[in-house]
């Protein structure tokens, strides 16, 4: 009887640390950036706003000098060429500037330095 607990409450562990590292997985953030018709402040406003609402879409910036828009968005929620398309909808240009690249994830804050740690 023992037995059977222990290996079902180390099933139940086993089970929650895998479904806790693909979760840790699936959130990687892309950034992709277009080429696009942003030609005023009224433009920028738009696509920002617009973009905004896309699904997965985490931050917009469109760029009036250089007709860039940057896009930062989850990849677990939505693509590259959706969001191409989802820009193209709002009634603007998009040419993609290159693959979209994933952001390394920040390293979690030390409370420690080293010194205070070796101590």
């Amino acid at each position: 009887m023992i037995m059977k607990k222990l290996r079902f409450i180390i099933l139940i562990i086993s089970m929650l640390i895998i479904q806790h590292s693909v979760a840790q997985n699936s959130k990687e953030v892309a950034v992709i950036k277009f080429k696009s018709d942003v030609k005023c402040n009224s433009c920028k406003s738009k696509i920002e706003k617009d973009m905004s609402f896309t699904k997965g879409v985490k931050s917009v910036n469109a760029c009036i000098d250089s007709k860039i828009v940057t896009i930062r968005y989850r990849t677990d929620k939505t693509t590259a060429e959706d969001i191409e398309k989802a820009l193209v909808k709002a009634g603007y240009g998009a040419e993609k500037q290159g693959e979209a690249v994933i952001e390394k994830k920040k390293s979690k804050k030390k409370w420690f330095s080293k010194k205070e740690q070796d101590s």
